[in-house]
């Protein structure tokens, strides 16, 4: 089970799940806490949800949804979801990433596609560039 001992809220998490019926990936959300099944169950019903997946989670998982407790993530959609911890896979990546605002004052209008290029060629692909 994901231990989230050393999480707090605001971070920016991605993880995957132990499940293929839910989505299975949840990338750059924030932490928004860890709740009990009582909190769970105001946000989604979690009933429901670990009875469709309880038989793709781990061995010994807990056959209750009271038994265990969910953490509330909000997607970079600005939903939130709650997810059960055993539905978790480990590991849970912190994302220590920012968006970085560079202004180049001597450029020409041709110059945006050899910047986008170079900022390829460096890995960096989920960008954009404007033109004043």
């Amino acid at each position: 089970m994901a231990d989230l001992s050393d999480f707090t809220p605001g971070q920016v998490i991605s993880f995957e799940l132990n499940t293929n019926v839910l989505a299975s990936e949840y990338k750059n959300c924030v932490y928004m806490g860890q709740v009990s099944y009582d909190l769970a169950i105001l946000y989604d019903d979690v009933d429901a949800v670990h009875s469709n997946i309880y038989s793709t989670l781990p061995t010994g998982t807990v056959d209750d949804p009271r038994g265990y407790n969910y953490i509330i993530v909000m997607l970079p959609t600005k939903e939130k979801k709650v997810v059960g911890i055993p539905w978790i896979k480990d590991p849970i990546t912190i994302n220590e990433s920012c968006i970085f605002t560079v202004k180049i004052y001597d450029a020409d209008l041709n110059s945006s596609e050899k910047i986008k290029r170079a900022l390829n060629a460096m890995g960096f692909n989920d960008l954009e560039i404007t033109v004043n």
